[in-house]
C-alpha cells in the first residue's frame, strides 16, 4: 500500500507541475466563473467587493478584466 501511495503522490506532483505550465496564468471573468463553477455575475461581485484582485488590459473602465489564476484559487481555499 505504501508503494501505491508514493506513486500517487508523485503523479499528483507531476500533474500540478504540468497544469501550471500548460494553463494560462491570467483568466477572464468567463474563464474564472467556469473554473469556480459559479456565475459571471458572482465573479463580478467578488471583484467589486475586493475579494479577488484583478488587472485591466488598458486604463479604460471598459477594458477587459484579467484575474490571476493563483489569486482566484486562494479565494477557494
Amino acid at each position: 500500500m505504501q508503494y501505491n501511495e508514493a506513486i500517487q503522490l508523485q503523479l499528483n506532483r507531476i500533474t500540478r507541475l504540468l497544469e501550471s505550465k500548460l494553463l494560462p496564468e491570467y483568466l477572464t471573468i468567463k474563464e474564472s466563473s467556469q473554473l469556480l463553477k459559479c456565475s459571471q455575475s458572482t465573479i463580478r461581485k467578488m471583484l467589486k467587493n475586493g475579494d479577488i484582485p484583478f488587472s485591466r488590459l488598458n486604463s479604460s473602465i471598459k477594458s477587459s478584466v484579467l484575474i490571476k489564476r493563483s489569486e482566484l484559487l486562494k479565494v477557494v481555499k
